[in-house]
């Protein structure tokens, strides 16, 4: 892992902390933005590694990266859904 990548994980994972601490019934738009904030970090961490996975021939990390944004996208769409200004 190198250091972009290493230093995306540390921020996705300091994300996650801050995004523990707003309540899930929390629908303000503060709210909704952190957490599209975070699906964008992790998006990035994603493609990062599927490009490494997939550069270094483990397509089995590449499917793992893959379905994560997967599942980051489908977050991001029920954001942008509810909230126009995202």
């Amino acid at each position: 892992m190198d250091i972009y990548e290493s230093q995306l994980e540390k921020l996705c994972r300091a994300w996650e902390i801050g995004l523990g601490m707003i309540p899930e019934d929390d629908q303000s738009e503060t709210a909704d933005m952190a957490r599209a904030v975070y699906c964008l970090f992790r998006s990035s961490l994603n493609q990062t590694r599927f490009i490494r996975a997939r550069d270094e021939g483990r397509l089995a990390d590449a499917v793992v990266a893959a379905q994560s944004e997967l599942e980051i996208a489908k977050q991001m769409l029920m954001l942008m859904n509810k909230n126009p200004a995202i």
